[in-house]
C-alpha cells in the first residue's frame, strides 16, 4: 500500500498532458515576423523621388523627353479683340494741328489730346498715334509690304487692307508679332497706316493701352484731316 503522497501524486495524473500519439499532427514553428529593412527602402525612395522630380522640371522647360512627347503648338494669329467704336467727333474744326515743316504735311487731332513730339496722346492716356517717316527704295506700297514680310511664315504676316490717305494708296495692317514696340510708347494694341511719296515712307501707327479700348472710328477721323502742304 502506497504511502499518502505517492496515493496523492496518482490522483492527480490527470492534471498533466498525455504524451502526444501517433495521430497526432506535428507541431508547425512559427517564423518570427520581418524587421522593416529601411536601409533598402530609403535608396529606392530617393530614386523615385529624383524621377519624379526631372519629369515635372523637364515639362516646365521642354527637357527630353518631354520636347519628344509634347508637340510644340503653332501660334495662330487672331485679330486684337473687342475693338470699341466710340461715337464719332461731329466735327473736326476745333481740332488741334500736327504740323511737320520738314516733310510739309499737318493733320489735326482732338482738342482734349496732346502732342509729345512726334506722338499725339489721347484723353487719360489710352489712345496714342505714333507719326514715323523713313527712307525707302521701294516703288509703290505694296511692293514694300511684300518685301518686309516675305520671310514669314503665313502665320505671322499681317492681315492687311487697302486704304487711301491724302490721295495716296495705302495699306493698314496689324502686325501679328508685335504687342509692344519697345520705346515707342505706342501701346498693347498696334495697327499702321503706311504709304509712299518720293521714296519715304509714312507711317501713322495707332495704339491704345488696352485691345478693349481702341477708338477705330476717331483714328480714322484723324486719318481723313492729313494733307501735304507742299
Amino acid at each position: 500500500m502506497l504511502e499518502d503522497g505517492h496515493q496523492k501524486d496518482f490522483k492527480n495524473m490527470d492534471e498533466f498532458s498525455p504524451l502526444p500519439s501517433e495521430n497526432t499532427p506535428p507541431l508547425i514553428p512559427v517564423e518570427p515576423k520581418k524587421k522593416f529593412n529601411l536601409k533598402i527602402w530609403i535608396p529606392i525612395i530617393v530614386v523615385v523621388l529624383l524621377i519624379v522630380g526631372y519629369v515635372a522640371i523637364a515639362e516646365n522647360h521642354g527637357w527630353w523627353p518631354m520636347n519628344q512627347l509634347i508637340p510644340t503648338a503653332t501660334p495662330i494669329y487672331s485679330p486684337p479683340c473687342c475693338k470699341t467704336n466710340p461715337t464719332p467727333f461731329p466735327t473736326t474744326d476745333n481740332w488741334k494741328t500736327y504740323t511737320n515743316n520738314q516733310y510739309g504735311f499737318d493733320l489735326k487731332y482732338p482738342a482734349e489730346w496732346n502732342q509729345s513730339g512726334d506722338k499725339l496722346v489721347g484723353e487719360n492716356g489710352e489712345s496714342m498715334l505714333l507719326i514715323s517717316v523713313i527712307k525707302t527704295t521701294s516703288s509703290n506700297i505694296q511692293d514694300w509690304f511684300d518685301n518686309e514680310f516675305k520671310s514669314r511664315n503665313s502665320n505671322e504676316k499681317p492681315t492687311y487692307s487697302s486704304i487711301v490717305i491724302a490721295g495716296f494708296p495705302a495699306l493698314h495692317y496689324e502686325d501679328p508679332t508685335v504687342i509692344f514696340k519697345s520705346g515707342t510708347g505706342v501701346g498693347n494694341c498696334i495697327s499702321d497706316n503706311v504709304f509712299i511719296k518720293n521714296g519715304n515712307l509714312y507711317d501713322l501707327q495707332e495704339g491704345a493701352t488696352a485691345c478693349s479700348y481702341y477708338p477705330e472710328v476717331v483714328f480714322s477721323q484723324i486719318l481723313s484731316t492729313f494733307k501735304f502742304t507742299k
